[in-house]
């Protein structure tokens, strides 16, 4: 077993939010919490923020956009009781800086985890990835697969939650789509974009009956905003451009892991839900698949917590 010790990460410091966000509008308290609660640590001349808490084995969870970390708030509590969690923000997301020139390519994200990680004193780790962390996730997955890396890194197993690791089964939205193309950074120049089209088209994602709260959305808001975060979303939305060139790769890891592989779906998902658990069954038949209860979204980790606790927690018992 790797060491799980709680070792200050060298360079880190606590993390401490400003009064506002960069469009004057006030952080909510329990985003201020959040923060308060992590630390930052320099990666490439650049601030990650990121937060650990709990004991047990290491447990490494990697967030979906816009939410960053605080996307899993709602079962932070829990998991910390069994593992030794550790969350970060990748560049461009959330409390972590959002430079103009990246790096957001997912080899460098991936960077991002592992420097977390080993400044903790970890060597190993299992991974609860959602969405754009998913991605993130295969990269680590293959080059625990592949292996000759000077740090080695060692996945004890990896659980993915709605994200594309498929790119054909990927269906982006329409404000992606133009945000990759030749005229995203032309659309991000003209932020900020009215709060109330972010709140309409981010809503869409989520299932029809676990629709976010007005305070919510405002807090995705926030983090997307802070430290100018809209402003380079069309750098850090590349890595859907990464997929198709890096199939092989990092379809390739999933099909020769010897480690345990679980998927976990919620069907309602516009953009990953609905194409994704055949190809998994096809292309990943050693892996576990968790069909969730019709309705859930792109987002289980804030529609329906419980549902997603439970269905990692037994994947997790069998692991052991």
């Amino acid at each position: 077993m790797g060491n799980s010790g709680r070792s200050a990460a060298s360079g880190s410091m606590p993390a401490r939010a400003p009064d506002r966000g960069e469009g004057g509008e006030a952080l909510s308290p329990r985003l201020r919490a959040w923060y308060e609660a992590g630390r930052t640590l320099s990666f490439r001349d650049h601030r990650l923020y990121y937060r650990t808490a709990g004991s047990g084995p290491p447990l490494l969870l990697l967030h979906g956009y816009p939410t960053a970390s605080w996307g899993w708030h709602k079962v932070w509590e829990w998991l910390t009781r069994r593992y030794s969690v550790v969350t970060l923000d990748l560049l461009g997301s959330g409390f972590s800086d959002k430079p103009r020139g990246g790096p957001y390519d997912v080899a460098s994200l991936a960077d991002q985890a592992e420097a977390v990680l080993h400044n903790l004193g970890m060597d190993e780790a299992h991974i609860l990835a959602h969405a754009y962390g998913v991605t993130t996730a295969q990269e680590l997955l293959a080059r625990h697969v592949v292996g000759g890396r000077e740090r080695p890194f060692v996945l004890r197993s990896a659980t993915f939650v709605n994200g594309g690791l498929f790119p054909e089964g990927m269906h982006p939205t329409a404000i992606q789509r133009l945000l990759i193309g030749p005229l995203g950074p032309w659309v991000a120049a003209l932020a900020p974009q009215p709060y109330r089209l972010f709140r309409k088209k981010l809503a869409r994602n989520f299932g029809p009956a676990n629709q976010p709260s007005e305070a919510e959305l405002a807090e995705l808001w926030e983090l997307l905003r802070f430290k100018g975060g809209h402003r380079v979303a069309p750098r850090v939305l590349q890595y859907l451009r990464e997929r198709p060139a890096r199939r092989e790769r990092w379809v390739g890891a999933l099909r020769r892991a010897a480690i345990p592989l679980h998927l976990i779906n919620g069907a309602a998902d516009p953009v990953a839900g609905g194409d994704t658990p055949a190809l998994w069954r096809q292309q990943v038949p050693h892996g576990r698949l968790t069909q969730l209860a019709p309705g859930i979204g792109h987002y289980p980790p804030l529609e329906q917590p419980q549902a997603l606790l439970e269905a990692f927690l037994a994947a997790e018992q069998e692991v052991g």
